[in-house]
């Protein structure tokens, strides 16, 4: 167990070593100055009562020779000051302590979050395809924010570390017997705690593996909260996370009756201790009170140094789990980072090319073979195959959202590989069917994040989407809030708001993936009627079910099974009775309908 303290110490507070080693000094001269202050009562005592026994104590002697070092009388009004001034010291000496654990806490919780989230938008795609919906999240703001307890019981438990060695050394200074005593009872009751530190520790993985179950789960849910009421199991689904929810609540109930069973017991074994010293000191010769009343203000602050680190060691243990699974996203991440080592100048005059192109998501489990055509500046090439045929793969590797198995794709020439991946992706404009939009206004969701999109650009981006009109019938017009993911917006207006976005940003290259599968007539015309004002001024690769979108493409490639079937212009594909494209066509036209490029109507 010390050594998993030991990695996490090292894994998570390393660059805060210094501050929390800053906090340590400041435990031993806050230990010390509280000790003296209280220490100071026994020759305050002296002076008022005429206390022999109490003027020779260690703390007396010490304090006298102190005021002697400095040549200060020792009078009952200097030694008031001298008391006033410790206690005002020692003030200060907390106030900086809890400075430095709050700054150290608050900055480890801040810079933590923020290098996870960077990392992980900085992954590699095939690592986040693989994640759980919520699982980022529940690291982001619960994870760190527990394993930030964790930093603070560290900090706490550092200056309360240094505090017990001072007042152990005062205690030891005024009775060794009453110190070794206390002493081995306060290492009899860390030993009888421990099983219960071992199942703080079990019920804490326990909850945080619940937790993380449950933020997965709720956002599932939420994402598909239309199909669950439209499929009326609402209920099924309550059911079901009413017993992972009762789960988790058993478990926080067992955690907080261990900690209180490890906790409160040693009080009560404290004030019984007390109370026997008291009977048996009282009994021995040269009893001093004063003595006898600092000795027990000491023993308390061990007790209470014991309880603390006590305390601290089970919220430690409750923490650990969470502070895991940070080292272990952070390690993920870290390994999984997008290499981004092109250095070539990005340029766009000539072709997009597919040479030789291979790939699969699995070794034995091949997706393209063999892929070869071009795609020429300004040009628009229609995609069309079979599902699965890897129409979607196609762009996907044109961002570079994976690494090709074999072949290349070159930009006149040149490996998309040798561009940077911000140059490469700032020139291509992709839109799917799968619209991201943020529950914000529309003027934020077409300019997105994007300073040099100004007002002038997204304006004529709107028109260019053909949504500018319908933006203006609107009470706020692009200021107008549209909902979680555009809820309050039809299908078309999210998409060709989507649309605009892309366009707001001039690309050289526009994907478009599906981008009006899922519309109605109208607004697929609409989309279609963007798209034909672009032809001659932008590179289109569009891949679409519907063949009517691609019907004044400039050429067809038709995929099957991971390579080009064939490719030619949609006029010439339909001269040829043989060709998948006419079939299509044929079928779509005795159905009286719009056929998708994967032959369903």
């Amino acid at each position: 167990m010390f050594k998993n303290y030991l990695y996490l110490f090292q894994t998570i507070f390393s660059r805060h070593k210094f501050r929390i080693v800053l906090l340590t000094l400041f435990g031993f001269i806050n230990g010390a100055l509280d000790s003296i202050s209280i220490g100071t009562l026994i020759p305050l005592f002296s002076f008022i009562v005429k206390d022999a026994n109490a003027s020779t104590s260690f703390i007396s002697r010490s304090v006298a020779w102190l005021f002697g070092v400095f040549h200060i009388p020792f009078t009952i009004w200097m030694l008031l000051v001298f008391m006033v001034l410790l206690f005002v010291t020692k003030a200060v000496g907390e106030f900086l302590t809890i400075y430095v654990r709050v700054r150290i806490t608050t900055d480890y919780e801040n810079d933590t979050r923020d290098e996870l989230y960077e990392k992980t938008l900085r992954a590699r795609w095939p690592y986040l395809l693989n994640q759980k919906m919520g699982y980022l999240e529940n690291v982001l703001m619960t994870d760190v924010r527990i394993t930030q307890g964790l930093l603070k019981q560290i900090c706490a438990s550092a200056p309360n570390l240094a505090s017990f060695i001072v007042y152990l050394s005062v205690a030891i200074g005024i009775s060794r017997s009453v110190t070794l005593v206390t002493i081995i009872f306060g290492v009899v009751i860390l030993i009888l705690s421990y099983p219960l530190v071992r199942l703080t520790k079990r019920y804490a993985g326990e909850q945080t593996a619940i937790s993380k179950l449950i933020a997965h789960r709720v956002n599932e849910s939420v994402s598909g909260m239309k199909t669950i009421k439209a499929m009326g199991v609402v209920d099924q689904v309550v059911l079901r996370e009413r017993n992972v929810f009762e789960k988790l609540k058993q478990l926080i109930v067992k955690s907080s009756l261990i900690l209180q069973l490890g906790t409160s017991p040693t009080e009560s074994l404290g004030h019984l201790f007390i109370i026997g010293l008291f009977a048996f000191s009282y009994t021995q010769p040269g009893f001093s009170f004063a003595s006898f009343a600092v000795v027990m203000y000491l023993v308390q602050r061990l007790f209470l140094s014991v309880r603390k680190m006590q305390t601290g060691f089970h919220l430690m243990n409750e923490a650990m789990s969470h502070g895991q699974h940070v080292i272990a996203l952070s390690r993920a991440t870290s390994e999984e980072q997008e290499q981004d080592t092109g250095t070539e100048p990005f340029r766009f005059e000539h072709e997009l090319a597919f040479r030789n192109v291979a790939f699969g998501y699995r070794a034995d489990q091949p997706i393209l073979r063999d892929v070869s055509f071009t795609v020429r500046k300004n040009e628009m090439v229609g995609i069309i195959g079979h599902s699965g045929a890897g129409k979607t793969t196609l762009t996907d590797l044109i961002l570079r959202l994976f690494e090709l198995d074999k072949g290349e794709i070159t930009i006149d020439g040149v490996p998309t590989s040798s561009f940077s991946l911000a140059a490469l992706r700032g020139t291509i404009g992709y839109v799917s069917q799968d619209m991201f939009l943020k529950n914000d206004s529309i003027e934020e969701n077409i300019k997105f994040f994007s300073d040099a999109v100004d007002d002038a650009r997204m304006i004529e981006a709107a028109k260019l989407a053909h949504v500018y009109d319908f933006i203006q019938t609107l009470p706020k017009g692009f200021k107008t809030i549209i909902g979680n993911h555009g809820v309050l917006l039809s299908g078309g207006q999210r998409q060709r708001i989507v649309l605009a976005r892309i366009l707001a940003r001039k690309p050289e290259i526009l994907i478009l993936d599906e981008a009006t599968s899922a519309l109605d007539n109208e607004s697929e015309a609409l989309i279609r009627a963007s798209i034909e004002q672009l032809k001659g001024g932008v590179t289109v690769i569009a891949i679409a079910h519907r063949l009517s979108t691609l019907m004044n493409a400039d050429r067809i490639v038709v995929l099957e099974d991971g390579r080009v079937l064939e490719e030619d212009s949609p006029a010439a594909l339909l001269q040829d009775e043989k060709s998948y494209f006419y079939r299509m066509h044929a079928m779509s036209m005795r159905e009286g309908g719009d056929t998708d490029s994967s032959g369903t109507t």
